[in-house]
């Protein structure tokens, strides 16, 4: 015996019922990809990333690329984001089992888009601006996650030193020219520093979440006072990016190199080019990248 009328899912019984909480978390957020991810983590316990989610939502990657190009965060239709909750839930879930959930998660949200606002208003001192930058360095240099990271790259120098003879006083053929910037990723490590800074009291001040990332606001704060290079903050991040590189190559980088735009830069940019753009330093290159 056959139903002529088609029924409702086990899924779309489920959606219907929490229809409402969706459409307000769904307005809360302006269907920002990353707050459904956010949701969507929660409901089902795992991280779900958003090209995931957004596989889910049926939404074509091209057009949320074409999104951010425009300068908009990515974000999904009302029609789009009920659709990938239906494709996300399991034939014997139910609205109750999510509604807690969701009502938190809008919770959650809006106390995001309230610290973001107040967020705006933070002004930090020149003292305090100061004062964390001094922490940072040895805030760095107590950090064994990045002391790991920093001694992963330095064996990959080392490696090149040896298995290339290269004489190092020609700093063109320098290791760090094979270690590529994705393996150093100094602006994500530096993020990460500047976001575990902050004391739980200090989150509060520049109202911040437990759970939000620090780093992206701290250093956009901090930049305005490290422009002038004269100030103690520059001179300070100077001494930070001159361990660093230590640390990462085993050659001693004076701090006073850094921030001036100087001959030895420039020469050393043609050299580089210069460099990488020859046949038998790729092979190299490819040869000791094998072997590490």
């Amino acid at each position: 015996h056959h139903h002529r009328f088609a029924m409702a899912t086990p899924q779309e019984v489920a959606v219907e019922g929490m229809k409402e909480p969706l459409l307000r978390f769904h307005a809360c957020c302006e269907g920002d990809v990353a707050s459904i991810a956010g949701l969507l983590s929660a409901m089902s316990g795992q991280q779900l990333p958003p090209p995931i989610v957004c596989s889910l939502m049926n939404i074509d990657p091209d057009a949320l690329t074409a999104q951010v190009q425009a300068g908009k965060t990515p974000s999904a239709t009302e029609e789009q984001f009920l659709n990938g909750m239906r494709a996300a839930l399991d034939d014997n879930d139910t609205a109750e089992m999510y509604l807690g959930v969701i009502e938190k998660q809008i919770t959650l949200e809006e106390q995001r888009r309230a610290n973001a606002a107040a967020r705006e208003k933070v002004t930090i001192s020149q003292e305090k601006a100061e004062e964390l930058q001094e922490r940072l360095l040895e805030h760095a240099k107590a950090d064994e996650q990045l002391r790991a990271h920093l001694s992963n790259i330095r064996h990959v120098h080392d490696a090149w030193r040896e298995s290339a003879g290269v004489e190092p006083s020609d700093p063109s053929k320098f290791p760090s020219v094979v270690a590529s910037p994705q393996v150093v990723a100094m602006e994500g490590i530096l993020k990460a520093l500047h976001s575990s800074l902050l004391s739980p009291e200090e989150r509060l001040a520049f109202s911040l979440a437990p759970e939000e990332e620090a780093g992206g606001f701290l250093v956009e704060r901090l930049a305005a006072y490290r422009q002038d290079a004269a100030s103690p903050l520059a001179a300070s991040m100077r001494s930070l990016c001159s361990w660093l590189a230590g640390e990462l190559t085993g050659e001693t980088l004076p701090p006073d190199i850094l921030g001036q735009d100087s001959e030895v830069v420039r020469a050393l940019d043609a050299a580089l080019a210069a460099s990488l753009s020859a046949p038998d330093f790729q092979a190299q290159v490819s040869a000791t990248l094998g072997d590490v």
